[in-house]
């Protein structure tokens, strides 16, 4: 709504100069000259551009004397953006800029009635232009706020009072002799709605409900959307309200269609650079991260594993399981504990048992109770069920074996056997030497119980393809088709380590690595299984 504002300021210095005597050409090229300025103090941004271009066009159908058309002048203004950078197509703030106007010329006039309170216009603009931008904004940003549409009610008039202020600073504090009293008059008013705007905006977040994390919609949704959309609009044109508002709902309603499909699990290996992190999708729509960390992308939590997480229209996780002590395992995760007003809310908090805590998972476990996640932790033996999928941990040990167990760090990684019917996954942590050697032992023990199943399809590369680990007796415990290795590019350790990536290549693995910077994607129906990169 910024360029629509930007338009009004346009208009208002071109009134202002008609009544001070000047001709309409002067005028009209006076108030011009304000806003291809505003673009260019701006930088060029894409919504003061398209608003300087459409109001250029509308001060020349004033000037020839023509009727202006907002639909031709946006459709010219697209062109004439285009045409100097094509890119600007596949771009969010492009897309929302001409997507609100477009809302503004073609969804609104369809409910728009001649007469009606300016309230009820403001609202349903506000609301016609949230229908015409929502599946941009899930595309590109995964979420929106359904309050947003009544906060709008009062940011839209006050957003005109910010920039009206802002041109009458620019023009007392450069132009008027005199003027700085009144610029710092004009800015102070502007900052303070700004200040209220933004003190709103983290109030409203507070309250429940204030997040729809749909997930970023695919290509059908879009169509079908835009298409139901349509013909709901012109059911105003018939006077079929009540079926015309029902449509709408149900279109918004598309635009969240759960991700994944019941009885199916997904697994993700997430690229997080030099660092572990695992999403799962449960057959019934249990979700579920192992790991979540990095030693060499910043802010990993904030930047790669919530983007993840909410384009696949995940809101919360339900447990979240937690190897070891190491920053690249459980960094992101702490960030993300500390954002859950903003980001991924976390129910639970799994972790081996305490007596395999080193000082940072004692921390981690502080701070996961601080912000409200649940903290429990897990002994050898023990499952995890979501209908027929189970988590079993292998390691660290029970209480029997206390005298065996090694002492916290990479050998008392969790590791977790994941079965769903006939399809089996093990995941190592940086569990490596004499502790995988130990771990190799009782895979043998529990598969000679039928507590385990013979193969793993999946192996999860344990240490980020360290020499130390996936040794010979492993590989021949577990038998799998595809080995996973996360591991950031040209990390400074060398992982995965050539003598891996042999023994690997010498049982006929698969290989699949983030270290090429793709994420990896494996669903299954428990019966038969495909990888792929997202």
């Amino acid at each position: 709504m910024t360029g629509l504002h930007v338009s009004f300021v346009g208009m208002g210095i071109y009134e202002i100069l008609r009544h001070a005597s000047f001709t309409r050409t002067f005028a009209a090229g006076g108030s011009c000259a304000v806003l291809i300025l505003y673009a260019v103090l701006t930088g060029g941004s894409i919504s003061a551009v398209r608003a300087a271009v459409m109001f250029l066009i509308r001060m020349g159908a004033e000037v020839t004397g023509r009727e202006y058309d907002g639909l031709t002048a946006a459709g010219t203004a697209m062109l004439l953006m285009l045409s100097f950078n094509p890119l600007q197509l596949f771009d969010a703030g492009f897309l929302l800029s001409f997507g609100a106007v477009l809302g503004v010329y073609l969804i609104l006039p369809f409910w728009q009635t001649e007469g009606e309170a300016k309230w009820k216009r403001t609202i349903k603009m506000s609301l016609s232009v949230q229908l015409a931008v929502l599946p941009i904004m899930l595309y590109y940003y995964y979420e929106i706020s359904p309050y947003s549409i009544f906060w709008n009610l009062l940011a839209v008039p006050l957003a005109g009072i910010v920039l009206a202020c802002g041109f009458a600073g620019i023009l007392t504090g450069t132009v008027v002799s005199g003027g700085l009293w009144p610029a710092r008059i004009s800015y102070g008013i502007s900052g303070l709605i700004l200040g209220i705007y933004e003190e709103g905006s983290r109030i409203m977040l507070e309250i429940p409900g204030a997040r729809w994390v749909a997930g970023r919609p695919g290509t059908v949704q879009i169509l079908a959307y835009y298409m139901v959309l349509a013909v709901m609009l012109a059911c105003f044109r018939f006077g079929k309200k009540k079926a015309a508002y029902t449509g709408i709902l149900a279109a918004v309603l598309l635009m969240g269609f759960p991700h994944g499909r019941a009885g199916e699990l997904e697994i993700y290996m997430m690229n997080v650079g030099q660092g572990d992190a695992f999403f799962l999708r449960g057959p019934k729509g249990g979700t579920y991260l192992i790991d979540g960390g990095s030693s060499t992308v910043s802010d990993v939590g904030k930047y790669r594993i919530e983007p993840f997480l909410k384009s696949e229209g995940v809101g919360k996780l339900d447990y979240v399981w937690v190897s070891h002590g190491d920053i690249d395992h459980l960094g992101g995760i702490e960030e993300m504990l500390k954002r859950q007003k903003y980001g991924i809310r976390i129910e639970r908090i799994v972790l081996p048992g305490e007596r395999f805590w080193d000082e940072k998972l004692y921390e981690f476990a502080q701070t996961a109770t601080e912000y409200g996640a649940k903290v429990y932790t897990v002994e050898a033996g023990q499952i995890l069920r979501e209908g027929e999928m189970e988590l079993f941990c292998i390691w660290p040990g029970d209480e029997k074996e206390k005298e065996e167990m090694p002492e916290p760090g990479n050998e008392a990684s969790m590791v977790l056997a994941l079965r769903y019917r006939r399809f089996d996954m093990l995941f190592t942590g940086d569990l490596e030497n004499d502790a995988e050697d130990t771990v190799s032992a009782r895979i043998g023990e529990l598969q000679e119980q039928k507590k385990l199943s013979d193969r793993f399809e999946v192996l999860k590369v344990g240490h980020h393809g360290s020499r130390n680990a996936t040794s010979e007796r492993l590989l021949e415990i577990t038998r799998p088709d595809a080995a996973w290795v996360s591991a950031g590019e040209k990390n400074r350790y060398g992982h995965p380590h050539e003598e891996v990536l042999e023994r690997l290549a010498n049982w006929g693995v698969s290989l699949y690595n983030t270290k090429d910077g793709h994420a990896v994607k494996l669903c299954t129906d428990g019966e038969k299984y495909s990888i792929l990169r997202p």
